[in-house]
Formats: structure tokens, sequence, C-alpha cells
């Protein structure tokens, strides 16, 4: 817990938060409009402390209780800029996010695509975070809902 408290303290690039081992129920929605409900434990550590931030997750959906797991890296650029890849099992290529972070939070869109990610801290121990897609409207829906707690 004071190890939680004295990143808070000591925090200096916008993703610092994310540093620490976290776990989450996240509702998804399908794109049809189903939901379900996801499971997650995750890592989250530095590769190059203030430059480099490497999350490791893995989840399972209620409906499907197969082990996934995500594979994120996010680099701190510069000015609050960030760059996100999203690794995922079945896919060739990650998918790449361009993002900016202050004391408030996080926000990735998609380069090239539909999807946004947003994470917004709550307390040391908790945050909220998003995944939401860009509909035929121009407006963004959330497919998944999430709160993280610090373990």
């Amino acid at each position: 817990m004071l190890a939680a408290y004295f990143v808070l303290l000591t925090s200096t690039t916008p993703i610092d938060y994310l540093v620490g081992k976290w776990s989450s129920i996240e509702t998804v929605t399908s794109p049809e409009g189903t939901k379900d409900t996801l499971r997650l434990t995750g890592e989250n550590r530095w590769v190059y402390p203030g430059k480099l931030l490497e999350i490791h997750e893995n989840f399972r959906l209620d409906s499907n209780k197969k082990e996934m797991e995500n594979h994120i890296l996010i680099r701190n650029v510069a000015d609050g800029k960030l760059k996100l890849w999203w690794y995922v099992a079945d896919r060739p290529e990650p998918i790449i996010f361009e993002g900016v972070g202050n004391d408030k939070g996080l926000t990735f869109d998609q380069k090239d695509g539909n999807l946004r990610i947003v994470y917004v801290w709550d307390t040391k121990n908790a945050y909220d975070a998003k995944l939401q897609s860009k509909g035929k409207d121009g407006e963004f829906k959330d497919m998944t809902i999430a709160r993280y707690t610090r373990r």
C-alpha cells in the first residue's frame, strides 16, 4: 500500500500510475449487443523507467473459460504524447494507438482505425478503463467497461 502511494507522489510521466499488479472485472458488449463478463489479472512493469511500460494481462470470458492474454507496450514519446502497441495472439501485427495523458488519465486513439482506449484515474489503488469503437454516426460507443484494482 505504501509503495502505491509512493508511485503517485513520485509520478513524472502520464503512465507512471499503471505500474504494478492489477485485477479487473469487466463488462464486454459484442457488436450484436450481447454482454459478457471478463475477468483479468495483469502486471505492468517498466522496461525503461519513464519511457517504456510493458503490460501483460491474462483473462477469460465467463462464456468461454479459455485463458487468453494481452501484451501491451506504451511508450512515453514526449510532451505528454504516447504510443501504444496492443499485441493479441491471433493477430499478425499489433494494433497501434497514439495518445495523450495527464494527471487525470490517458486517451489513446487507434492509428487509422476506429478504436479508442480511455483510462481515468480514480484513487491510488483503482482506475476505470474503457475500450470504445466509433460507430457509423462518428460517436464512440463502449465495447468494454473495466474497473481495475491494485492487487
